[in-house]
């Protein structure tokens, strides 16, 4: 998460359990919205299991990293140094990337499962601040993220938002609020009462998940344009209001140790 970087709490023990926090409910999202998905449009047939092959390809190239970054340390390293003018590692992530999504679209799952597991895998095999995950952060938020938004406003239905999806957002924004913060009380267990509301405001803020998730939800025919739409709004809600409360409660808590 951005703010967990900004305010410097991506190696503190309270941050990584935001992280893994987010990470668990992130992929149980995707996997159950997959399995759902092939189950909605084709029922339970051996095309189903297809999805244990894009995990098995996970664990071999996962393993087989592993190796080659075991026994290839240094050429590996030369590879991913901040003046290398190839970018054979962005490269490389990127065909990983290409690599997940075709297996998912072979396998007739959501793109989306297999864009997922390569990042996953990429901050398995690379984890700890290296020059490439910089390189990829700032793809992310500075190139594509921008344009998937701006692809998500220009299909975002103001009309049907205005005429029956705004009276969805104060019931979405209190759901919201109530899955995420009751489930992050379990935090008490090594954190405070503040820490761990504050990391459920944090966990509450829904950005491109939850979109592309709507979007599926579309296309199957299960929600219409006025809940899309008030999912939307929630997303940008949320993603705007909750990191700033949370930047708060974790001055606020600094001030008062000082």
């Amino acid at each position: 998460m951005p703010t967990i970087r900004e305010l410097g709490m991506l190696k503190s023990d309270f941050g990584q359990a935001i992280l893994l926090s987010a990470f668990i409910a992130d992929f149980a999202i995707v996997l159950l919205v997959t399995v759902y998905t092939l189950h909605f449009k084709k029922g339970v047939t051996w095309e189903t299991f297809l999805i244990a092959l894009v995990f098995i390809l996970f664990v071999a190239v996962y393993y087989v990293g592993k190796l080659v970054i075991w026994h290839y340390p240094e050429r590996l390293s030369a590879w991913f140094k901040s003046d290398q003018p190839s970018e054979i590692g962005v490269r490389a992530s990127f065909a990983l990337l290409l690599v997940f999504v075709a297996l998912s679209e072979i396998a007739d799952v959501e793109a989306i499962l297999g864009a997922f597991l390569a990042g996953v895998m990429l901050s398995l095999l690379f984890r700890g601040g290296t020059v490439l995950e910089q390189k990829l952060y700032g793809i992310g938020y500075g190139f594509l993220i921008p344009i998937f938004f701006i692809n998500i406003g220009m299909h975002f239905d103001l009309g049907a938002l205005a005429m029956r999806g705004i009276y969805l957002v104060p019931m979405l924004l209190l759901i919201a609020f109530v899955v995420k913060i009751a489930p992050s009380l379990l935090f008490l267990v090594r954190h405070s009462l503040r820490d761990s509301i504050s990391a459920g405001v944090l966990l509450s803020s829904r950005m491109s998940l939850i979109i592309a998730m709507a979007a599926v939800g579309l296309e199957l025919g299960l929600i219409d344009t006025a809940m899309e739409s008030a999912i939307i709004l929630l997303a940008i809600i949320t993603s705007i209001s909750c990191p700033t409360i949370f930047r708060r409660m974790h001055h606020k808590k600094k001030e008062e140790v000082v």
